[in-house]
């Protein structure tokens, strides 16, 4: 049995008096890259320069009171040592509104590979079109997205393993 998107809200979108779902966003990643970009684990916000980008979309919402839901799966490791932050900071423009952490602890260390499952919802209070992006660190060493493991190389599942991203624009009326 499949569920189509028109199942959950009519073709067209639902009208703002009756909220819902107006549109969705949808991205893959599986591109095999790391990074020595870090982010601190301290009590200061991640910065956009900090860690490396997985995503980015462009969004203008259709009505400035409307929301977005981001829902992330995300796979990330480092493997130099065997204790490591997975972070992940959600951005509106160069703002940080989110940030999605995981401890990534593992014997022997090219095991720390982890999916990290997020979700955050921000309300911009624009139609004003924002870049938003998702970027991955670690707080010390490298952070490796997609990289090969002794237990999920690339040549396997005919490189079908990849980090998602989905945005819903909500009806500010839910």
């Amino acid at each position: 049995m499949a569920i189509f998107a028109d199942q959950i809200f009519p073709s067209g979108g639902e009208g703002s008096a009756e909220g819902g779902i107006i549109r969705i966003f949808h991205k893959t990643n599986n591109q095999n890259f790391n990074s020595s970009s870090n982010i601190a684990r301290d009590d200061s916000t991640p910065l956009i320069s900090e860690g490396i980008q997985i995503f980015s979309q462009d969004i203008a919402l259709t009505n400035a009171g409307n929301k977005l839901i981001f829902i992330s799966d995300i796979y990330g490791n480092e493997d130099s040592n065997s204790g490591d932050n997975l972070v992940f900071p959600h951005f509106a423009g160069s703002t940080c509104f989110f940030v999605g952490f995981e401890q990534s602890t593992g014997t022997p260390s090219g095991e720390n590979y982890r999916k990290n499952s997020h979700i955050a919802m921000y309300e911009p209070n624009s139609t004003s079109t924002i870049t938003y992006s998702i970027r991955g660190g670690v707080d010390a060493g490298n952070y490796e997205h997609m990289e090969s493991t002794s237990y999920s190389t690339n040549g396997n599942y005919n490189q079908l393993r990849r980090s998602t991203l989905t945005i819903l624009e909500v009806s500010s009326s839910w």
